[in-house]
């Protein structure tokens, strides 16, 4: 009886010692893949700071009287085309198709969007935002605590969880959006979540991959993709996209022209300079406008910027860890500056 005690006293202790053996094992492993995940992502972050360099390097060399998305600061080839560091070009691994790192960067001007402080309740119709969505954002703005017919003021913003006032002062960077009611992620950043204006696989896969789309085959833009709270209000008639440019008070004809007098590549007839707005004097050379949209493009047109957004997304293959990164440069003619980085 008392060497059978025994024999299960000596099992049981062994149990023990082989659980806490399997416990720091299990902890040790788990240590050894964080230190390693964290040593990928410190890469990873460093890579990005590189490809920050490359993009406003780029925006340096720009130095003509215009911006157009058909130079070289806003079309580039690939940074693993370009040897500028191992990590993009090296395959670690003979079997493998790509290098382990790769990190690509989108260059936006800011000043072809809509200036969010200057935009019409119409002008945000436009874009599919709802009267409480717009009456709520205006709500957020203006100096007065009351509220519009479908807005809120601080009544509703103290309810919440963590409470807060409304700003009552116009925004400073275009985030804030996300503290007004009715504004999510969904709506802030569309489908194109590289901003390529291009629809990928991933942005039209439902919920298989981020960003979660609809899967109707169409490129949803997100408010980042069309609004800004840099400039001076006027939109770049070269880098404006078309969703934007039927935004202005201007007929369809006129958008329609001056999508067309700008669209430039390898089979366009004479140089770039042929196919930017340089000034006042290439509106008059487009066919058909108005007089009305002759003097609504010469009030609000522009035809270089002093404001891009830079993103950038860094990825570990083996691992599909990701940094991403957003900037926001503005430049005087002379000297560049990161005003914001996210």
């Amino acid at each position: 009886m008392r060497r059978g005690s025994i024999l299960i006293l000596v099992l049981f202790v062994l149990t023990v010692l082989s659980l806490i053996a399997l416990s720091l094992s299990y902890r040790t492993g788990v240590e050894t893949r964080d230190a390693r995940h964290e040593a990928i992502r410190i890469k990873l972050a460093s890579l990005s700071r590189s490809a920050t360099s490359i993009a406003i390097s780029r925006l340096k060399q720009n130095t003509n009287d215009y911006d157009h998305p058909a130079e070289p600061w806003c079309m580039h080839t690939r940074l693993a085309e370009q040897n500028l560091l191992p990590e993009w070009s090296q395959i670690t691994n003979e079997d493998d198709e790509e290098p382990e790192y790769r990190t690509t960067y989108s260059v936006i001007d800011e000043e072809g969007k809509l200036n969010l402080l200057f935009a019409s309740s119409d002008a945000l119709e436009k874009f599919g935002l709802t009267p409480n969505q717009i009456d709520s954002f205006f709500d957020w703005i203006d100096e007065d605590n009351i509220a519009r017919a479908e807005g809120v003021e601080d009544e509703y913003y103290l309810l919440r969880k963590t409470p807060y006032l409304t700003k009552n002062k116009p925004l400073d960077i275009l985030n804030e959006l996300f503290l007004i009611r009715g504004m999510n992620t969904q709506v802030y950043w569309g489908e194109d979540w590289n901003h390529n204006k291009t629809l990928d696989t991933n942005e039209d896969d439902g919920i298989e991959q981020w960003p979660v789309d609809n899967m109707d085959g169409e490129l949803q833009l997100g408010l980042v993709d069309v609004l800004t709270v840099y400039g001076d209000g006027k939109v770049n008639l070269n880098t404006a996209p078309r969703v934007v440019l039927e935004t202005l008070p201007i007929t369809e004809q006129a958008v329609d022209q001056i999508i067309g007098y700008r669209m430039f590549d390898q089979s366009s007839s004479g140089s770039l300079d042929d196919h930017a707005f340089r000034s006042a004097d290439d509106i008059a050379l487009l066919q058909g406008l108005s007089d009305a949209d002759k003097d609504v493009l010469n009030q609000i047109a522009k035809f270089s910027s002093h404001y891009y957004r830079v993103v950038i997304e860094s990825l570990h293959l083996p691992t599909g860890l990701k940094h991403r990164l957003t900037l926001v440069v503005q430049h005087d003619g002379n000297n560049f500056g990161i005003i914001l980085w996210q």
